[in-house]
């Protein structure tokens, strides 16, 4: 067996609690890199910071125990109780929805942050939050009907239940964290005040939730979808490309949140931060939505796809709200690794070998060296990637490259292979839910729409 089989068997044994090592790592390090508010203690910082890893760390538990956990002696293992399919398409077309709102309220704040200031704390209710609200709040409504669809339907513990159809009972668990999350957010500010990054603590919680929402849209749409072979972008069936839009909102939501420091925040800010983290970050995002499309779906070509839609809705955002200052740059600096992975992944197609996380991580480093590293001294005042700081640059890209690329795939081979539930329903969905997703995808755009154009700037 070589190096890399035993690993990769190590990893695919180990995957659960190394994911959960791997986040909590991660949220600590991003904390540490956002900044101790002014006039906070670091151990005040830190005590705040620990209660939020307590309460993630007490939902994973509570996952583990309803989903995960071997029942007690005498308890069955249910039967999956399937929705109709129809009914989940159009589960997973209401979170894609309630995540649009999230990208365009985002931007909206980011937009009027710039234009107008906004003292803190006046910004708590201002139209751009209360579109963000409504995602949040649409997203925590759906758990809610999640969970009194289990407490209706469902038969034995709460074991039980959550295990006869898990996607709800994961979406229940995200949206009891996402209730959490809606007032945690002005009582952390309350406490340590104004945020001095992108990377405070309440963003971050924020973005990786509804990261959550989008993959569980994922996941929920491929749950009705039968294993399929590995094959070209243009021979995927069209109900596919609700993975390809929720991914690029993925996209969208992780490179304005971890990026924009780079264009916004003062020198001393960043240099605070390693020379490195920037490229880190940018490989990390596109080799983990790069990896993760071309997985579920099993298609070549889709995460260069996935880069460009997600930098067409970026675009039409800037041109909707007549705001090109704040840039495209790293929507950019992400397309030459994706398109490095399809060119591995058309590799190992035509010689009929598909191509493993190892690989594909050392593709998307290539072509974040090649292309990538000029456009960032292009672009960016802070780092400037020269031949002294190449070769750490290299070093810590390759582990960013290869943990997402190896996140990727082991998230995307489950929804392609494991999370299925084809058969199997308990009931018939009425025919007219299948015209539902159009008709809502309308109303959600007339009311985005009529909600930005009717808001009054703040002053």
């Amino acid at each position: 067996m070589t190096t890399q089989n035993s690993l990769t068997e190590f990893l695919k044994r180990s995957k659960g609690w190394l994911m959960g090592v791997l986040g909590a790592a991660l949220f600590v390090a991003l904390a540490a890199w956002g900044g101790v508010p002014h006039g906070v203690s670091t151990a005040v910082f830190l005590g705040g910071v620990l209660v939020l890893l307590l309460v993630i760390g007490g939902l994973g538990v509570a996952g583990w125990h309803l989903l995960k956990r071997p029942l007690p002696p005498g308890h069955k293992l249910p039967a999956i109780q399937s929705l109709p399919a129809a009914i989940r398409q159009l589960l997973a077309f209401l979170l894609v929805t309630s995540g649009f709102a999230w990208i365009v309220g985002g931007f909206w704040d980011e937009v009027w942050h710039r234009t107008y200031g906004v003292p803190f704390g006046e910004d708590f209710f201002w139209r751009p939050h209360m579109l963000i609200y409504y995602s949040i709040g649409s997203a925590t409504l759906l758990a809610a009907g999640s969970f009194y669809y289990l407490l209706k339907h469902g038969r034995g513990t709460w074991q039980q239940r959550f295990r006869a159809n898990p996607l709800l009972g994961l979406l229940v668990l995200l949206g009891s964290f996402m209730a959490f999350a809606i007032p945690a957010d002005p009582v952390w500010h309350f406490i340590y005040g104004e945020d001095l990054t992108a990377w405070s603590i309440p963003h971050i919680v924020l973005i990786f939730s509804f990261v959550g929402v989008l993959l569980l849209a994922i996941a929920t749409h491929t749950s009705g979808t039968a294993l399929g072979r590995w094959g070209w972008l243009w021979r995927m069936p069209r109900a596919d490309w609700l993975v390809i839009f929720a991914v690029s909102l993925i996209l969208n939501t992780l490179l304005q949140g971890m990026t924009t420091d780079w264009e916004g925040a003062s020198l001393s800010v960043l240099q605070s931060r390693p020379e490195w983290l920037l490229p880190a970050t940018l490989v990390a995002i596109a080799l983990f939505c790069g990896t993760l499309t071309a997985h579920s779906l099993r298609r070549v070509w889709a995460a260069t796809t996935v880069g460009l839609v997600a930098l067409l809705v970026r675009q039409i955002l800037r041109l909707s709200f007549a705001y090109e200052a704040i840039t495209i740059n790293a929507w950019l600096c992400t397309l030459a690794p994706l398109l490095a992975v399809d060119v591995w992944l058309a590799v190992g197609l035509w010689r009929e070998r598909p191509s493993g996380w190892f690989t594909i991580g050392l593709a998307g480093l290539v072509g974040l060296a090649a292309v990538t590293f000029p456009l960032i001294n292009q672009f960016y005042a802070y780092p400037t990637i020269a031949a002294d700081n190449l070769p750490i640059m290299l070093l810590t890209c390759m582990i960013a490259a290869l943990g997402a690329a190896w996140v990727g795939q082991t998230v995307g081979d489950y929804f392609a292979a494991e999370n299925k539930q084809v058969g199997g329903e308990t009931a018939v969905s009425p025919s007219y839910i299948r015209y539902l997703s159009p008709i809502i995808a309308a109303l959600a755009l007339i009311f985005v729409a009529f909600f930005i154009a009717t808001a009054a700037p703040p002053v």
